[in-house]
């Protein structure tokens, strides 16, 4: 497993202590410590490009931490964090809003429920949701090769899926200013 946490200072951890308490963090933290080697890159500057390949190719498996994350709350806002691993063909989980899933497969996605827990989608509790995402990577962690191999195919559905979104949001877009510009 490979994972990412900024060193703690004050601009980093502000947002993420409006959503939580020191003790989930410190709790999440240790939860990964425990049950993984430790693999921690420090300070990687991929902005909102994509990653090495030679990272996905190291893993198998990925937890997308999306940019809304609410108790109760469900509503739906989808980043780059989700993109990634569509984008990169990997299976993933997502830590976001309550049925951040649900509404993904209204999009015409796949997700991994049948070889996931993603019973997290429904909780509308983040501090359980979390707990859900924890199970499942520690449930899965010596089986992520198996997980990756038996989703290709959702995988490649996923990832002509994201080609077709992206293709039909960029043809209305340009008919849109080519309409504004014919009108000028």
């Amino acid at each position: 497993m490979i994972y990412s946490f900024k060193k703690k200072n004050r601009e980093t951890f502000d947002d993420l202590r409006n959503h939580f308490n020191e003790s989930v963090l410190d709790n999440l933290v240790d939860d990964l410590r425990n049950h993984f080697n430790e693999s921690v890159l420090d300070n990687l500057g991929w902005m909102d490009g994509f990653p090495s390949i030679d990272l996905y190719n190291q893993t198998n498996l990925e937890l997308a931490p999306e940019t809304l994350c609410e108790d109760h709350d469900d509503t739906f806002f989808m980043t780059e964090k989700t993109i990634k691993p569509i984008a990169m063909k990997h299976p993933f989980m997502v830590l976001a809003n309550k049925n951040f899933l649900k509404n993904l497969r209204g999009l015409g996605f796949k997700t991994f429920h049948e070889h996931l827990d993603e019973s997290y989608d429904s909780e509308p509790m983040i501090e359980k949701r979390v707990d859900i995402l924890m199970k499942n990577l520690i449930q899965h962690k010596n089986q992520t090769h198996k997980i990756y191999k038996d989703t290709k195919q959702i995988r490649d559905h996923n990832h002509l899926n994201l080609q077709h979104q992206a293709g039909e949001y960029w043809t209305k877009l340009f008919k849109t200013i080519d309409d504004i510009l014919r009108n000028i």
